[in-house]
Protein backbone atom coordinates (compact mmCIF):
# COMPACT_ATOMS: atom_id res chain seq x y z
CA UNK A 1 0.00 0.00 0.00
CA UNK A 2 0.84 3.54 -0.85
CA UNK A 3 -0.24 6.25 0.80
CA UNK A 4 2.10 9.19 -0.63
CA UNK A 5 3.13 11.91 2.10
CA UNK A 6 2.99 15.39 1.53
CA UNK A 7 5.65 17.49 3.40
CA UNK A 8 4.45 20.71 5.27
CA UNK A 9 6.40 22.50 8.17
CA UNK A 10 4.08 20.98 10.27
CA UNK A 11 4.90 17.36 9.71
CA UNK A 12 4.10 14.58 6.92
CA UNK A 13 0.61 14.42 5.74
CA UNK A 14 -1.59 12.22 3.99
CA UNK A 15 -4.38 12.39 1.44
CA UNK A 16 -7.22 12.34 3.74
CA UNK A 17 -9.82 10.75 1.81
CA UNK A 18 -7.48 8.03 0.54
CA UNK A 19 -5.80 7.11 3.91
CA UNK A 20 -9.84 7.02 5.22
CA UNK A 21 -10.66 4.80 2.32
CA UNK A 22 -7.67 2.06 3.50
CA UNK A 23 -9.28 1.98 6.99
CA UNK A 24 -12.73 1.36 5.17
CA UNK A 25 -11.68 -1.17 3.03
CA UNK A 26 -9.84 -2.97 6.25
CA UNK A 27 -12.72 -2.67 8.25
CA UNK A 28 -10.79 -0.31 10.76
CA UNK A 29 -11.65 2.28 12.63
CA UNK A 30 -9.32 4.69 14.13
CA UNK A 31 -9.01 4.14 17.29
CA UNK A 32 -8.14 0.14 16.47
CA UNK A 33 -5.38 1.04 13.99
CA UNK A 34 -3.92 3.26 16.48
CA UNK A 35 -3.73 0.44 18.67
CA UNK A 36 -2.06 -2.16 16.03
CA UNK A 37 0.10 0.52 15.13
CA UNK A 38 1.19 1.59 18.52
CA UNK A 39 0.45 5.34 18.35
CA UNK A 40 -1.65 7.71 20.06
CA UNK A 41 -5.58 7.94 18.94
CA UNK A 42 -4.70 12.12 18.15
CA UNK A 43 -2.08 11.23 15.79
CA UNK A 44 -4.24 8.53 13.36
CA UNK A 45 -7.21 11.46 14.01
CA UNK A 46 -4.63 13.95 12.74
CA UNK A 47 -4.11 11.49 9.72
CA UNK A 48 -7.58 11.48 9.04
CA UNK A 49 -7.84 14.72 8.58
CA UNK A 50 -5.21 15.71 6.44
CA UNK A 51 -3.05 17.33 9.13
CA UNK A 52 0.71 16.68 9.74
CA UNK A 53 1.91 13.51 11.63
CA UNK A 54 5.82 13.34 12.45
CA UNK A 55 7.66 10.28 10.09
CA UNK A 56 7.93 7.54 12.61
CA UNK A 57 4.05 8.09 13.33
CA UNK A 58 3.53 7.68 9.69
CA UNK A 59 5.42 4.78 9.17
CA UNK A 60 4.20 2.87 12.34
CA UNK A 61 0.47 3.49 10.96
CA UNK A 62 1.32 2.24 7.22
CA UNK A 63 3.19 -0.76 8.53
CA UNK A 64 0.12 -1.82 10.50
CA UNK A 65 -2.18 -1.12 7.81
CA UNK A 66 -0.11 -3.18 5.66
CA UNK A 67 -0.58 -6.19 8.17
CA UNK A 68 -4.68 -5.80 8.18
CA UNK A 69 -6.37 -7.96 5.09
CA UNK A 70 -8.58 -5.68 2.97
CA UNK A 71 -12.11 -7.28 3.43
CA UNK A 72 -12.02 -8.59 -0.20
CA UNK A 73 -8.55 -10.14 0.58
CA UNK A 74 -10.25 -11.98 3.82
CA UNK A 75 -13.45 -13.00 1.56
CA UNK A 76 -11.54 -14.21 -1.03
CA UNK A 77 -9.56 -16.36 1.77
CA UNK A 78 -12.71 -18.01 3.39
CA UNK A 79 -13.93 -18.97 -0.07
CA UNK A 80 -10.81 -20.94 -0.79
CA UNK A 81 -11.04 -22.39 2.47
CA UNK A 82 -14.97 -23.33 1.44
CA UNK A 83 -13.98 -24.91 -1.49
CA UNK A 84 -10.75 -27.03 0.07
CA UNK A 85 -11.95 -30.57 0.54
Amino acid sequence: MSIEPRTRRRGLRVDPERFNAELTVRGLEGQHLARLAGVSEDAVSKMRRGLGVDRSTLLKVVAALEKVPTVNELTERLAGLEQAP
